[in-house]
């Protein structure tokens, strides 16, 4: 046996087996961190949070915020001092909508 207690915890909600994988990347595409330990169907945010960079941005997030550090994350994620994520819910042209064009504009070039 390959001592997996509950293969259904890796089935996720794509449709397919899996490991939910915590990335970062640079916008040269360039792996900056990465933890391989969640079973595909956690949520992304829950994987991030057990990871011990969050633990460590949680712990620094005021210097941090001096210092104009920040992530960029889609909406799976919370809003912390240290990641900004997408409003919910903007209305064309509003300033929200702006944001989220350039939040998108943003994370795209890492995406694709």
């Amino acid at each position: 046996a390959d001592g997996v207690r509950h293969p259904g915890s890796f089935y996720s909600r794509k449709g397919f087996y899996g490991l939910n994988v915590v990335a970062i990347v640079d916008r040269d595409k360039r792996v900056l961190y990465r933890v391989i330990q969640s079973r595909g169907a956690e949520h992304d945010s829950t994987a991030f949070k057990h990871t011990v960079l969050y633990k460590w941005l949680t712990e620094n997030c005021n210097w941090l915020l001096e210092k104009g550090y920040y992530f960029i994350g889609d909406s799976a994620y919370s809003l912390k001092s240290f990641i900004l994520t997408p409003y919910d819910n903007a209305y064309h042209g509003t300033p929200q909508d702006n944001y989220n064009f350039f939040h998108s504009a943003s994370r795209i070039c890492v995406e694709c």
